[in-house]
């Protein structure tokens, strides 16, 4: 389902981009006669694919199903109790018109209560299952402080208009920070463009943008422009929402349900008053105020509709908490006032306190002091002295910035000295700096997130830094719900003169520095006194001594030096350099810089921050370095998108092109560390995420998605003078045979612009003559394709000989290559259209500079695989075939890549920049040779990052675009591989080679490992011992385990009674393998337990829980991370794992506890019942129960054993220990039932190798061949016999040597035995 979501949030963000960027823009105010347009749906969509909302989103689906029933029955019993919502509205405003009055607020409350209790005077009985929800609303009557409020925040803002991106809940954006979700409705008010009444985020989303937001105009009754929208049912249909409501449609066509029983089908939404529109069957229910009717038509919510509000508010719900709130208590409303007679404002004829008590005229009086006071007047003893110290925090959120928070306490105090959070961007680097009296000691930083997953690294690698005075004292980023660590700084004092008879005395200094001096002779505090003998005055200028000589070139009273013209201290007629060595040792050399002092001159400025050990900073990197980064601030402000880059071909100055949301900013980066905004082109219509940029002679064409744009020329060489920068600049032409357009290409070649993915020519090729680029001309397009996202036009130099010197464009037509001849602008040639089968949206690409290959990128293969390039031989163009597919080292999403002598520029949203060797493309590979990484924190597959890059600038900078950090400026330094004397020249190494000049990075260091065979972690194949052997206990050998059973009911939050053990790590635990037996209810996992062990030095582990997890533990991993998939479920039965403990600190000999938590805060009473075993922890007593065969007349009798366990063996009939042979009656080593009879002797003629028992069958041949009468000896008769039988052929008596015939040979033999007896 995860997958489905992802897929979905995919598609959405192709096909409504234009919507869901109108739901961004910047636009006034909507007219009234707009139909009415809500982006909860669309802001859902989104939320889903994010897997923990998915996630959260499922799990109230399933408390609903329980709870709904129970809540249905308790309506029918007149049994439920009315719930009351403390509300607070946030009034963002830029001019007094959107700074509505507090009646209007009221008027809105008012409207809330009346519509959900159904006590509003235009209910009717139209749909008899009309009904009160039984839920009110009350202004806040106190903050989250205690303090009494209004329940109304007016807040000014710069910000004319706002959209659907949540900025409006964040301070740092221009809005207002949400008040705590679990306590207050936040309700923010503010003007919303892009068509927007309003929008609210479902139960389940993070607190920091809960809520509710509606457009001024349509809050209370009859708000400027509010037309039919005026009676504040924008407000009610948007808590409606807040309160888990759908849109009466579903959303969708018939047959899509709005999960509410009692709430017909309809078809799509309706505007307003369409009374008796039927569709999907039945009438429309059009006054439902979760329909789009104006408003005079709504009157009603449902019973259903009802039912699923309250049971939100059922133990476990997502709105549940609101029932403890304190935020509508009755304010003070008699005898009121601040009754603690200790507060600067405490009124002695109050009775009552009102919450206004003010202690803000305590602090330190002592002028001296590190954190003196001027506003103070009592003194409250909290004067610290010494000098500030510098607490910096440095945080890098994870996917969910808004559930992290954090605070610095003074340990003695107990004041928080720093706090930071909820922050609003993912993914991003936040720092806080603060000058803190630190000289009372100790500290303790606690990092929470309230979602209970930590910083890392379930939903991103997020992480944080908190460093004193440039010292760390914590970091982390891998915890539950929280995790503090204590920490204690220096005392510091402060240094200096402390003699007050000094001249330079210093009363605040509290140390003696040793500094202290007087005034000398010449009245001068610490002077030299009179120098030269004739004074202090009226010495001639220059004079160096009382005989009127002047020092010489070189410093040398009264020298003969003449010139030192390089100020080197050498008199130049000595010196051997008059001026400057270079970097190369060459005096008055060229070479500015060799940073590795490898004797070769660097191209240009070295690097601010080298790639060094794979980090330039804070960036990981292979062979790029970071010459300078500008964010967003320094160049402007808003997102980035395209860049390009240009190069002045008067004085060789190399400028960036950088696109943004609200227009062109350009940078002059010819000092690479050092670059300079020169300005911005604002954009032609209304800002936009899309924009493309490419430059012709000396001019730039942006393009942009924006409505009506058209396409802006700008003169380049405007740049070359900007007297104040930053400037605002203006077109110097502009194009408006088309409104928007995703993207540009030019062919510089021949003087022609692409626009392609514009409203006009089916979003194919606009080509447009720009040969003088302030009068752009249209003179051809191309729509046979359709829709093209991208294109590269050459005039073609490739192998093909038919289109050899035509002008070709190669585009990229979401889901194929497409080429297209366009030589004749009028008539261009369709000349192939290419697909392949993993496409998902062909994105872009670019040539290789011989126009033989062609590498092309799509945008949504990303997923299960890593990222993908595609290799195309295009050297024959009506024939182009796929030959290769890179996979790339991350998952990120490939989007923007460009060759440059040999190598491929690659932009890879999140992993950054990615640099690939084009050596082997003919057999369809590519080689990763350097990166660079801009968005450390994460290299998953979505649409963040870098947009694009530059690689065509004749110093070697590369430059970058980066969405939401601005501009990079990178210079690629990638060493090429070796070729000479290579080898491994570490001598450390397994392979080192002595002859090796070079080292080649083959050094192989896997010989090292622990050699001792009698060690647990003997390595067969190391030959160099590193000291790591582990040799077994004494007690234990090798191996041990731990056995438990515990069994707990707890609820949310709870628990279980530790089980305790006296045992010993031997030396730490490898694996915690655990059998559960689970009865859940309400909506509770087998995942949500959380497991904890401790160990006898105190360390504490735990593991699994949903959202939370046991206090003062370490976590190594929520339940995503631990408990198999399977668990994630509300069936009850038994589940099993296996959990690796094996990199955790847990060891020691002494007591260990074990203990069983509900990691579900909100769950109800859940039994778990584990057995489990900790594998080599052993218990203690020399391990009593040690198994083995304890029978010993057994073969494998084990003495030591004291616990049998089946394991004896005994000798079988053939003496085998624990054999299987129960009888050998001839006693001849083999089994009776394996015995094979034969002849066993090896000397007959039917001699049987795998007889093993002789059954008499041998035979064997005559023992004296020729005794025919059988008297054991040669005679004659025998003679006679074989010459009786001389000449036969066939079957002979007489044949002794078996040919077949009775000849010479057979009497010979016979006579050779002639008169012997046989033997």
């Amino acid at each position: 389902m995860k997958q489905l979501f992802s897929l979905f949030f995919c598609v959405l963000a192709l096909t409504s981009g234009a919507q869901l960027n109108a739901l961004t823009s910047a636009e006034s105010a909507p007219s009234t006669a707009q139909p009415r347009t809500c982006a909860t749906h669309e802001k859902h969509i989104e939320m889903m694919g994010l897997q923990k909302y998915a996630e959260e989103r499922e799990r109230i689906d399933n408390h609903r199903s329980l709870w709904a029933p129970v809540v249905e029955q308790q309506r029918s019993a007149g049994q439920s109790v009315v719930i009351t919502i403390p509300v607070v509205f946030h009034v963002l405003y830029a001019n007094s018109t959107e700074n509505i009055a507090d009646s209007e607020i009221l008027e809105q409350l008012q409207t809330l209560n009346d519509d959900f209790r159904r006590l509003n005077s235009d209910a009717d009985g139209t749909w008899p299952q009309a009904a009160d929800t039984e839920i009110e609303f009350c202004l806040a009557s106190f903050d989250p402080d205690g303090a009494p409020t209004n329940g109304i925040l007016r807040v000014p803002t710069t910000v004319s208009s706002f959209g659907s991106n949540n900025a409006m809940k964040f301070s740092a954006q221009g809005g207002s920070d949400a008040w705590p979700a679990s306590d207050y409705l936040n309700f923010w008010v503010c003007n919303l463009g892009g068509g927007l009444l309003g929008y609210a985020q479902f139960p389940g989303g993070a607190a920091a943008t809960d809520g509710v937001v509606c457009g001024y105009p349509y809050v209370g009754n009859n708000g400027p422009g509010a037309g039919i929208y005026n009676l504040g049912r924008t407000g009610t249909h948007e808590v409606g929402h807040w309160l888990d409501l759908r849109h009466i449609w579903g959303d969708g066509g018939c047959g899509v349900d709005d999960n509410v029983s009692d709430t017909p089908e309809s078809d799509a939404s309706n505007f307003n008053c369409a009374t008796g529109h039927e569709s999907c069957g039945s009438v429309d229910m059009v006054q439902n105020y979760m329909d789009y009717s104006q408003d005079a038509c709504m009157n009603l919510f449902t019973a259903g509709q009802a039912v699923r509000m309250q049971a939100l508010f059922q133990p476990g719900g997502a709105r549940a908490s609101l029932l403890n709130s304190e935020g509508c208590a009755p304010p003070c409303e008699v005898s009121c006032g601040c009754i603690d007679d200790s507060a600067c404002n405490f009124d002695p004829n109050a009775s009552n306190d009102d919450g206004s008590c003010d202690f803000s005229c305590y602090g330190c009086t002592d002028s001296n002091a590190c954190n003196y006071d001027a506003d103070a007047t009592i003194n409250d003893n909290s004067c610290v002295s010494g000098t500030p110290q510098t607490f910096e925090m440095t945080v890098i959120t994870d996917e969910y910035p808004a559930e992290t928070t954090w605070s610095v306490v003074n340990d003695v105090t107990g004041d928080v000295v720093m706090s930071g959070g909820p922050y609003g961007t993912a993914e991003t680097t936040y720092t806080s700096s603060e000058l803190v009296c630190a000289n009372s000691g100790c500290f303790t930083l606690t990092v929470s997130d309230s979602y209970g997953d930590g910083l890392c690294c379930n939903f991103g690698n997020g992480s944080y830094s908190l460093s004193v005075n440039g010292e760390v004292q914590a970091s982390g980023g891998s915890f539950v719900n929280s995790e503090s660590t204590n920490f204690c700084v220096e005392p510091t004092t402060l240094e200096g003169c402390t003699d007050p008879s000094a001249c330079n005395y210093d009363n605040t200094a509290e140390v003696d520095d040793g500094s202290c001096t007087v005034d000398d002779a010449c009245g001068v505090c610490g002077g030299p006194g009179a120098v030269l003998e004739c004074g202090c005055s009226d010495t001639p200028p220059g004079d160096c001594d009382c005989n009127g000589n002047q020092a010489d070139a070189i410093g040398v009273c009264g020298g003969a030096c003449a010139a030192d013209l390089d100020g080197d201290g050498i008199c130049d007629n000595e010196d051997d350099c008059v001026g400057q060595i270079d970097a190369l040792g060459v005096c008055n050399g060229d070479c500015q810089f060799d940073v590795n002092g490898d004797g070769i001159c660097d191209p240009s400025t070295p690097p601010s921050e080298p790639c060094v050990n794979g980090f330039a900073g804070i960036y990981p990197c292979d062979q790029v370095d970071l010459m300078s980064h500008l964010n967003t601030t320094a160049v402007g402000g808003g997102e980035m998108n395209d860049i390009w880059g240009w190069t002045d071909p008067i004085d060789g100055k190399e400028y960036a092109l950088l696109g943004k949301t609200t227009g062109t900013a350009f940078v002059d980066i010819t000092d690479p560390n050092n670059p300079v905004f020169l300005g911005e082109l604002p954009t032609h219509t209304v800002s936009s995420s899309w924009r493309d940029i490419k430059v012709y002679a000396d001019h730039a064409f942006i393009v942009s998605e924006a409505s009506g744009h058209g396409m802006q020329v700008f003169d380049l060489t405007k740049l070359r003078n900007v007297a104040n920068p930053p400037a605002t600049f203006s077109s110097d032409a502009h194009y408006g045979g088309f409104g928007n357009c995703h993207n540009i290409a030019i062919n510089e070649e021949s003087g022609r612009a692409y626009p392609i993915g514009a409203g006009t020519f089916s979003g194919g090729l606009n080509i447009i003559d720009i040969s003088n680029p302030l009068n752009p001309t249209l003179i051809g397009s191309f729509a046979e394709d359709g829709y093209s996202h991208d294109a590269q036009i050459v005039n073609y130099n490739g192998p093909d000989a038919q289109y050899a010197g035509s002008e070709i464009a190669f585009c990229f037509n979401e889901n194929t290559v497409t080429i297209v001849d366009v030589t004749d602008a009028t008539d261009p040639n369709l000349v192939s259209a290419t697909g392949y089968s993993t496409s998902a949206y062909t994105h872009q690409g670019w040539l290789t500079e011989d126009h033989k290959y062609l590498l092309v990128n799509d945008e949504l293969d990303e997923g299960s695989v890593n990222t993908r390039t595609y290799i195309f031989d295009v050297q024959d163009l009506n024939n182009v075939s796929l030959i290769g597919t890179h996979v790339g080292s991350t998952p990120a999403i490939d989007h923007n890549l460009y060759t440059h002598e040999g190598l491929v520029y690659q932009s890879n949203y999140r992993a950054g920049l990615r640099i690939l060797d084009l050596a082997n493309i003919a057999q369809g590979e590519l080689e990763e040779v350097a990166f660079f990484d801009v968005y450390p924190s994460s290299n998953s597959a979505q649409f963040n990052g870098t947009w694009s890059n530059y690689p065509y600038f004749g110093s070697g900078n590369v430059i970058v675009s980066h969405i939401e950090e601005g501009l990079y400026v990178l210079r690629p330094n990638i060493t090429p591989p070796c070729d000479v004397s290579c080898g491994c020249t570490d001598a450390t190494a397994c392979n080192y080679d002595a002859n090796a000049l070079n080292d080649d990075g083959t050094c192989d260091f896997g010989c090292y490992g622990c050699t001792d065979a009698n060690a647990c972690n003997y390595d067969a194949s190391a030959t160099i011992d590193d000291g790591s052997c582990i040799a077994p206990d004494p007690n234990f050998g090798c191996d041990c385990a731990l056995d438990g059973t515990q069994t707990a009911t707890l609820n949310g939050s709870q628990s279980s009674d530790p089980l305790l053990f006296s045992a010993t790590g031997n030396p730490s635990p490898s694996t915690f393998e655990i059998s559960l037996d689970f009865t859940g209810a309400g909506g509770s996992w087998p995942a949500d337990m959380a497991f904890s062990i401790t160990d006898p030095n105190g360390t504490c582990v735990s593991f699994g829980g949903y959202n939370d997890s046991p206090a003062g533990c370490t976590s190594i991993g929520n339940y995503q991370a631990i408990w198999p998939s399977s668990w994630n479920s509300t069936t009850t039965g038994t589940y099993t794992a296996t959990v690796d403990l094996s990199g955790t600190a847990l060891g020691g000999s002494g007591t260990w506890s074990f203990s069983l938590y509900n990691g579900y805060n909100s769950s109800s009473d859940v039994t778990y019942a584990a057995t489990w075993t900790l594998n080599d922890v052993c218990p203690d007593g020399g391990n009593p129960d040690i198994p083995g065969c304890t029978e010993p007349t057994a073969c494998n009798y084990d003495a030591t054993a004291t616990l049998d366990n089946g394991s004896c063996l005994f000798d079988d009939a053939l003496g085998v220990c624990g054999g299987s042979c129960t009888s050998d009656a001839d006693e001849d080593g083999v089994c009776d039932d394996a015995e094979v009879p034969g002849c066993t002797d090896p000397d007959a003629e039917n001699y049987d190798p795998n007889a093993t028992d002789n059954d008499g069958s041998c035979e064997y041949a005559p023992l004296c061949p020729g005794d025919f009468d059988g008297d054991n000896i040669i005679t004659v008769s025998d003679v006679l016999v074989s010459l009786g039988n001389f000449g036969c052929a066939g079957v002979c008596v007489g044949d002794l040597d078996g040919d077949g015939i009775t000849g010479v040979t057979d009497i010979l033999i016979m006579l050779s035995s002639f008169g012997e007896p046989c033997p």
